[in-house]
């Protein structure tokens, strides 16, 4: 019983892991339903992508009014929480895909992935890209099967975007786009990093700023998904692995946003490098 109690990593009031495998995260029970917004006139619902896997989605699109026949950007959105917390349904991230989707005008898919350490990464990435799949797949009057997206999305302005360890994912998803391509035709118009999470092999300055997350991902091997060789996971950093391979589905633009430990490999640095002979507009732009 001591065994299954010891703790071997905790970052409250967010989460809890224990040796056993148990997990407790504090502030992930705490969900809101999917509803009509009374203060934004948002609507939003909850679906399912992948029952083998649990991979769904809430959609929202903003109150249309007499534009209702007229197409609007989408935006796919990834949550943060170290790999290991966080989920759409959050009232905090609710709210604010409520209030981004008034004010920017687009129809968003904001994404539940699993979760490590049950489920490890790549677990996170391949759910996502599934689910950016999905999501392309109502391009050009293609098979997908959700009416929001069918009838309201300009899949000529696709954005990712995501938060922390979202931001790593948003990032992963755009070079993988732009290296293997989505179907019907879809590309990444652009992505957006709000505080990006890049874990490397080799310490950076800002991890300093929260050593006891960083070491805990370490410990867990969260962070690094190649396990505790000290090796770096090429996907799992700005300027590495997909990003030399960006081609004609790549990202036009790109904007930054700076954080705190673990970030600093995206400061600084070309966050969507600019594939040979073509132009991707606002490349690596940060913004404090």
């Amino acid at each position: 019983m001591a065994t299954e109690d010891e703790i071997i990593f905790e970052l409250l009031p967010l989460i809890r892991i224990y040796k056993s495998g148990r997990v407790e995260r504090y502030q992930d029970n705490e969900t809101v339903p999917a509803s009509v917004d009374p203060a934004t006139g948002v609507s939003s619902k909850d679906v399912v992508i992948a029952a083998d896997t649990g991979v769904s989605a809430r959609l929202y699109v903003p109150g249309l009014g007499s534009d209702s026949q007229r197409r609007i950007p989408v935006l796919v959105y990834y949550h943060g929480g170290a790999f290991c917390f966080g989920n759409p349904f959050m009232p905090i991230l609710h709210n604010y895909l409520n209030s981004l989707v008034a004010r920017a005008h687009v129809v968003a898919v904001s994404i539940n992935y699993r979760l490590a350490p049950e489920h490890p990464i790549p677990a996170a990435y391949d759910d996502s890209w599934k689910a950016l799949r999905w999501v392309a797949s109502h391009a050009n009057g293609g098979p997908g099967p959700d009416r929001w997206l069918a009838d309201h999305a300009d899949f000529d302005r696709l954005f990712l975007a995501g938060d922390s360890a979202g931001a790593n994912i948003a990032h992963h998803m755009a070079m993988r786009a732009g290296a293997e391509g989505l179907q019907r035709g879809v590309g990444v118009h652009g992505v957006v990093l709000v505080h990006p999470y890049f874990l490397g092999s080799e310490p950076v300055e800002s991890a300093a700023i929260n050593q006891e997350m960083t070491a805990g991902l370490e410990v867990l091997g969260i962070g690094m998904p190649d396990g505790r060789s000290g090796r770096r996971r090429s996907d799992d950093q700005p300027t590495g692995g997909r990003c030399a391979e960006l081609g004609r589905h790549g990202p036009q633009a790109g904007v930054g946003v700076r954080g705190g430990g673990g970030r600093s490999e995206g400061q600084g640095k070309g966050l969507l490098p600019q594939a040979e002979g073509e132009e991707v507009g606002r490349s690596g732009a940060v913004r404090d």
